[in-house]
């Protein structure tokens, strides 16, 4: 961070963007405030399961996004890379999404 950047920000949305936003922030010592109407991934992040595609106009509309996905998550270079980590923090995060995230009719996860 320079020294004239903001050291609190607040992030409108919830979503996969603002989330991701708020995390990177918070990354570089930006002191971050969430705020959404609905909560966390309540908005147009669940309709197409966190997926940030501007060329896409329908959630995973092929099985091979679902690998491409998969490989941007694990890939260091990848804005969506999630590190693997044991932290606890990160595991409850993922516990809590799961809880409530829409599932489609007859899904088996």
């Amino acid at each position: 961070m320079t020294a004239r950047s903001p050291r609190t920000v607040a992030v409108v949305g919830a979503g996969m963007v603002g989330l991701s936003t708020a995390w990177f922030l918070q990354e570089r010592g930006v002191t971050v405030t969430v705020f959404d109407e609905t909560g966390p991934t309540a908005g147009a992040s669940w309709g197409n399961a966190g997926w940030i595609t501007p060329t896409l106009s329908t959630p995973l509309p092929e099985p091979s996004m679902l690998a491409h996905g998969l490989r941007q998550v694990m890939s260091s270079t990848s804005p969506f890379h999630v590190p693997p980590t044991l932290d606890p923090r990160l595991w409850r995060f993922y516990s809590d999404w799961r809880a409530i995230a829409p599932r489609p009719a007859g899904a088996l996860v």
